[in-house]
This record gives C-alpha cells, structure tokens and sequence, in this order.
C-alpha cells in the first residue's frame, strides 16, 4: 500500500471514528449545553478536516470551502434540533 494511501485511509476512518463517537456522547449526556459543544465541536472538526484534507490534496477551492461551511452548518441546524 502506497505511503499516501495509507494516510487517507487513516484519515477518513478518523473522520468516521470522531462522528460515531459524537453520536455516541450525545445520547450519553442529557444536558443541553454540553450537546450543544458536542455538535459544535463536531461541526468545527468536520469543517477543518474537509479543509485541511482538500489543501493538502492541492486543489482546495473557495467553493469547496463555502460547501464544507454550508454542510456544517446545516448538520449544526440538523443536530441542533434534534438534541434540544
């Protein structure tokens, strides 16, 4: 397996392991100002990550950023309601 193979595979599965464990704290933890930093922290993490992931890769685009903002926030929205 290729060096940058592995580093992708290793990112994504980050990726996955962080959004399994978020879902995971927000059913533990009943108070609403704790899921709310969750779902912050989440939907920062999932922001910079697409970021960082596209500008490493070289072919970062401000519309690919505008779309990871856009995602974010509708997952933010999303969560947010759900989670009162």
């Amino acid at each position: 397996m290729k060096k940058g193979t592995l580093r992708k595979s290793f990112e994504f599965t980050l990726v996955f392991f962080v959004i399994i464990t978020s879902i995971f704290l927000l059913e533990y933890f009943k108070s609403a100002q704790i899921r709310l930093g969750i779902i912050t922290c989440l939907t920062s993490f999932y922001i910079v990550s697409g970021v960082v992931y596209h500008y490493e890769q070289k072919n970062l685009k401000i519309s690919q950023v505008m779309e990871y903002f856009a995602i974010g926030t509708m997952m933010f929205i999303i969560l947010s309601a759900i989670y009162r």
